[in-house]
């Protein structure tokens, strides 16, 4: 005979959310997540809710896919497995995310908001205790993690549990797996947590969470109220990440544009180009006669990030065609007559004021182009060249305040 689909159809769905969340369970506390063994209630994908004896043969039929030691757990036995562990659980009593992060290998946006989230309402976690299993990789814990924590203004220690599975990187260095695992692997730890041992830890905290509770109604309406504006409260962070990442990557998108446009139009092979004229002739580029390349325009693009490859050549353009041992010439080869479009500039005698003169302020800004670029040797040599304590040999040249 042939099986009920939409049974069949339920418990796939169980096992694809049990594979994704058996590492997460957590009892008591202000947890939301509540998953394998202890399951209070689980809404999967879509409308399909799995039933509590479809949701038990779903666990059993996983957990007994694979074979594992049925050693008991060891209570704070691994010293540096606790240490991380206790790392970890400090940061997100503190909703500290990034050192969440920097401990694991993965911490999707969802945990991230929700101990953000949760954080804003916890005083502390304390009375951690470790029960401790081998995992599935060499050298990997499966590590139940019982704790109390307090809710802001209130005296009273909820009982809590969690789980972390640790492992170990190809240096020796511990970190918590959060990252998704083969199916058997994922069998491996649910059988674990399947164990007497296990589920017996498991029921006494939740026993001695339900127990206080009900002896305390407002502690108790405090929870649930709490568990909502949490809930709320992760919903509108990811919202906003959402939006935020939304209007990123439109902001991108335009940045992306201008690059192109200024590629386009702006990059004359070697160096950015000055302007165009007001009949749409080019001015710094290397097709004109004289004022082939001008300073501003490096030192302002490079900065602007553009291009990594065009900055490189920029910067030796600039080293190669703008540079003397007095400073950098503001544009090169000087204008020797006059130009109509182009007006006073080339009005100037070569090599004064605006007509391949040098200033210390346009020398400021290549200098600033050249450390920002990483040329840091490039960026230090144009500033000996100006700054007045290199030029004591040759202040007898200067006409003026060094600093002009």
């Amino acid at each position: 005979m042939a099986g009920n689909p939409r049974k069949a159809k339920s418990a796939g769905s169980f096992r694809e959310s049990m594979a994704k969340n058996y590492r997460y369970f957590s009892v008591g506390g202000l947890f939301l997540i509540l998953v394998i063994v202890l399951v209070i209630f689980l809404a999967t994908r879509g409308t399909d809710v799995v039933k509590e004896g479809e949701q038990n043969s779903a666990i059993e039929d996983i957990a007994s896919s694979v074979e594992v030691p049925k050693d008991k757990y060891e209570q704070d036995a691994y010293p540096n497995v606790n240490t991380i562990c206790t790392s970890y659980m400090n940061a997100m009593s503190i909703g500290d995310s990034d050192t969440m992060a920097s401990l694991s290998n993965a911490l999707s946006d969802e945990r991230r908001a929700f101990f953000e989230a949760q954080a804003q309402y916890i005083s502390q976690y304390a009375d951690y205790h470790f029960y401790t299993k081998a995992g599935p990789e060499e050298n990997s814990y499966l590590v139940l993690v019982t704790y109390t924590l307090q809710i802001v203004s209130d005296a009273n220690k909820l009982p809590a549990l969690c789980s972390l599975y640790v492992c170990t990187d190809e240096s020796g260095t511990l970190y918590i797996n959060n990252s998704d695992l083969s199916e058997n692997d994922e069998a491996y730890i649910l059988a674990l947590a399947s164990q007497d041992d296990f589920k017996q830890l498991q029921d006494d905290v939740q026993l001695a969470y339900n127990d206080m509770l009900e002896k305390n109604p407002d502690l108790s309406a405090r929870v649930t109220e709490l568990r909502g504006q949490i809930n709320s409260d992760v919903q509108a962070k990811l919202e906003a990440k959402k939006q935020a990442e939304t209007e990123a990557a439109a902001a991108q998108a335009e940045i992306d544009k201008m690059k192109k446009n200024i590629m386009e139009s702006a990059w004359d092979g070697d160096w950015w180009l000055r302007a165009y004229d007001a009949n749409g002739e080019k001015l710094g580029s290397k097709e004109n006669e004289e004022g082939q390349i001008f300073i501003e325009p490096q030192g302002f693009a490079i900065m602007s990030d553009i291009d990594e490859e065009a900055n490189k050549k920029a910067l030796a353009a600039i080293d190669e065609r703008l540079n003397t041992q007095y400073g950098l010439v503001l544009n090169n080869p000087a204008f020797s007559k006059y130009y109509i479009q182009y007006g006073e500039i080339s009005t100037y005698p070569g090599g004064y004021k605006e007509n391949a003169g040098i200033f210390t302020h346009n020398n400021a800004w290549i200098i600033c182009a050249a450390a920002y670029a990483g040329a840091g040797e490039q960026a230090f040599k144009y500033y000996s060249e100006i700054a007045p304590a290199f030029t004591e040999d040759t202040s007898d040249i200067h006409k003026t305040e060094p600093y002009v």
